[in-house]
């Protein structure tokens, strides 16, 4: 009746849908996840794929082909989600599958949520804003150079960033045209750290790590478990047997949900759900259910209200000569710790601002600047070189002055 084939694990950051009643469309998926998707594909050449997993033909065959990339190893990342309901709609879960003694139990690292709360952190849309912004800042600099020539407002510009008029013809220190590319090539440093502490935590594997495949770790480092009774029994029964500390925050932090095969067994004859990274994380989720005809029409009365329940999935082959080095690049600053000491930094800032919120019984809007630590440091010391090549200048032109005189 039920079969199920549980690989490793797999780990997703949260991605908001921005208005899940219109999800399903002609073309497929839409929200804020199709957005960031096409997104990345475009910054780091990525092709992708978007397979709805319905009874057509077409599909079983697609599910077939991208199975068999998978086990091969040609698929290098994954963007997955199963829409239960409206609500699990609009967020991706922060989701461990661990296969344990015979049992898929489901484990889920989130923040409690409450509808007044606005955790900017959250939204996609604001990391892309934030390199939106910088560029912005680039831009508007540029185009003020190159266009107006305001010496009233220039008195302030100057003060920050480097002083490109009013230098004598015999002191150019540095050439407008080397300064700018400086300027853009500065700006351009701080923001690549950016988008690949971005693109790192949607592909990797932040607080986790391969041998990370026991309960007490699972709770030792946040997660929360979900599951269905049986799951649920067999982890009471573990604790019984040998308890330990975790087994007592067990029990809280417990919540009941259907297993994906009894969930939709009622749709489809055959449901596959594949997450997350393969290659070179060595991550993968795999769950195959075989149901029977006779149990269909009984679950479709009762499932009508889900949000048409269907599994999606987004496999994206690599085609970039630079995406190896790139991976590399981020492999090693993960070796140095870089990647992890700015997630533990956010992850500490939003739970302590959460517990301020219950103690004090006020919304706050969760804004983290520590994880643009380097890019804001960059920042500082390009201001601070600005005016003191600002200072050494005035200095030449008094001397300037005084020779002449």
């Amino acid at each position: 009746m039920l079969q199920s084939t549980v690989g490793v694990f797999s780990y997703l950051d949260p991605v908001h849908i921005c208005n899940y009643s219109s999800i399903f469309s002609q073309d497929g998926v839409q929200g804020i996840e199709i957005h960031l998707l096409k997104s990345i594909c475009k910054i780091y050449n990525f092709t992708y794929q978007l397979v709805s997993f319905d009874d057509k033909e077409y599909n079983k065959s697609v599910i077939r082909t991208m199975l068999d990339n998978i086990f091969l190893g040609k698929i290098a990342w994954g963007m997955g989600a199963i829409i239960l309901t409206s609500t699990r709609a609009q967020d991706f879960d922060v989701t461990a599958y661990v296969y344990i003694d015979g049992y898929s139990a489901i484990f889920s690292r989130t923040f409690e949520k409450s509808s007044n709360e606005a955790f900017i952190l959250k939204n996609v849309g604001y990391h892309f804003a934030e390199m939106f912004c910088g560029l912005c800042i680039t831009g508007v600099v540029y185009a003020y150079y190159r266009l107006f020539k305001l010496r009233q407002f220039q008195r302030y510009i100057n003060l920050v960033f480097f002083p490109l008029y009013e230098q004598p013809q015999d002191i150019k220190m540095i050439k407008q045209s080397t300064l700018r590319i400086l300027f853009l090539l500065w700006w351009l440093m701080c923001y690549v750290l950016a988008i690949s502490y971005k693109t790192y935590l949607f592909s990797s594997n932040l607080n986790l790590s391969t041998d990370l495949n026991t309960l007490g770790d699972l709770v030792k480092n946040g997660f929360k478990f979900q599951g269905y009774y049986s799951d649920y029994t067999f982890i009471e029964t573990e604790c019984q047997r040998a308890p330990s500390s975790f087994c007592k925050q067990l029990i809280p932090r417990f919540s009941v949900t259907n297993d994906i095969c009894q969930t939709f067994h009622s749709m489809f004859d055959k449901k596959i759900a594949v997450i997350g990274e393969v290659s070179s994380l060595r991550y993968l989720f795999y769950k195959s259910c075989n149901m029977s005809y006779d149990q269909r029409n009984e679950v479709l009365l009762v499932n009508d209200f889900l949000f048409g329940p269907q599994l999606h999935f987004w496999p994206m082959e690599k085609n970039s000569i630079l995406s190896e080095p790139f991976l590399k690049i981020i492999g090693i600053l993960n070796q140095a710790g870089v990647y992890p000491v700015w997630n533990n930094m956010e992850l500490g800032y939003r739970e302590a601002l959460e517990s301020k919120m219950t103690k004090v019984g006020v919304n706050l809007m969760a804004i983290s600047m520590k994880k643009l630590a380097l890019p804001f440091s960059l920042l500082i010391f390009g201001n601070i070189l600005a005016i003191l090549t600002f200072l050494v200048e005035i200095i030449y032109k008094s001397r300037m002055k005084k020779k002449h005189f």
